[in-house]
């Protein structure tokens, strides 16, 4: 089989590289080689712009300044330096939602292993929203930290960031948003007065894996411990030296998808073409998460009553990339517990899958695959 004729719909997984952004970074792993740390010739001075243009792109998508910008190798490291960097020597506790990224619930776990952190989960709803009035509750005068995931990877939720944003404030704690699936989804403009921290990934907006950035406040800087050390690099909060062209990558990137906010409409269009779809074929069918107008416009998230999501899976395979979860968990044996933590049953979280559809994805991408998944139910069907 031709990789043109396989269909890729993992897109919360990673997105495949926009080719503009291919080309930005041609020129910079072409070009001659240099540091942009090396301050004393020239091919350092111009190495050092391309960082910092790329910093004021990915700046300007979220509205902040250039400094604020500290590139990390991902989202699970800026999440780290977010949470783990942060001093609990006055306030005592973390809160953090119960459908958190896997990197952000380990990185609680390890800082009540490791540093005595109270952690506070705060529930969501069936839609996967915060319990806003439990936040309210959690959040008193020994919350240090809040970290909550704005737009969910595996079911779609949008959070209420503005509510969010105000709750905490008023409790004196500093704030972290996980943006990594955001700008695909929402209009991310101004999203930077929100919050004291976010994070964000080049890979899941058409850029190259292997780079993130952590936007961090200028008022919070001084309150973060690096947790990459060495040179000092990038206000001495994230050591070690920029790659230019991932840099620069990650800028391009984030510039295309302000600019193309449009796009999101042809994902809402073909999310419910897939939607409708799934709903004429010969099993039951449920969505999990929020209904298709408010969440991710290109997350479905579906249960396949009575069918084992990983049989569905493995009878889709090689024609068509879906996913039973996070990337960053498939593979286990467990189902998702973000399902769960919905007040799904055991059966609904095994049966479920997540399509995520993409900026390269077309109608006939959707009608292909939705044949492809009909085929694969009824042979398993005939297989029980």
């Amino acid at each position: 089989m031709e990789k043109e004729d396989r269909i890729y719909l993992d897109h919360q997984a990673t997105c495949p590289l926009d080719e503009r952004v291919f080309e930005v970074m041609c020129q910079h792993l072409r070009g001659g080689a240099a540091n942009p740390h090396s301050s004393e010739h020239s091919f350092g001075w111009e190495a050092s712009k391309v960082v910092l243009e790329a910093q004021e792109r990915v700046a300007a998508l979220i509205g902040a300044d250039a400094d604020e910008i500290i590139f990390t190798s991902g989202a699970t490291e800026a999440n780290n330096l977010a949470l783990r960097g942060s001093d609990f020597s006055q306030r005592s506790k973390l809160i953090v939602s119960t459908i958190e990224h896997k990197c952000v619930l380990e990185a609680a776990r390890s800082l009540k292993a490791d540093k005595a952190v109270e952690v506070a989960s705060v529930k969501v709803d069936a839609q996967g929203e915060v319990r806003l009035d439990q936040l309210e509750e959690l959040a008193d005068e020994r919350a240090a930290v809040v970290s909550v995931i704005g737009v969910h990877n595996e079911v779609g939720t949008v959070q209420p960031l503005g509510r969010i944003s105000e709750i905490v404030r008023a409790s004196g704690a500093a704030l972290h948003f996980d943006m990594a699936q955001a700008p695909t989804a929402i209009d991310m403009a101004g999203v930077a007065e929100l919050a004291d921290t976010i994070s964000l990934s080049a890979h899941k907006m058409y850029g190259p894996m292997g780079i993130g950035c952590l936007y961090v406040s200028r008022s919070h800087q001084s309150k973060l411990t690096p947790q990459i050390v060495g040179g000092g690099q990038q206000n001495g909060l994230r050591s070690g030296t920029v790659p230019v062209a991932l840099a620069a990558g990650m800028g391009k990137a984030a510039e295309i998808v302000a600019a193309e906010a449009g796009e999101r409409d042809k994902l809402r269009r073909l999310n419910a073409m897939l939607w409708t779809a799934l709903q004429a074929l010969p099993c039951e069918v449920e969505l999990n998460g929020p209904s298709l107008d408010v969440r991710h416009p290109g997350n479905l998230n579906v249960s396949f009553s009575g069918n084992d999501s990983r049989d569905l899976i493995g009878a889709l395979q090689p024609l068509v990339a879906v996913s039973s979860g996070s990337a960053c968990t498939s593979g286990t044996e467990e189902p998702s517990y973000v399902i769960r933590e919905l007040g799904h049953s055991l059966e609904r979280a095994q049966s479920a899958i997540r399509f995520s559809i993409g900026r390269f994805t077309s109608e006939q991408d959707v009608i292909s695959a939705v044949g492809a998944i009909e085929r694969a139910v009824r042979q398993i069907q005939l297989a029980a």
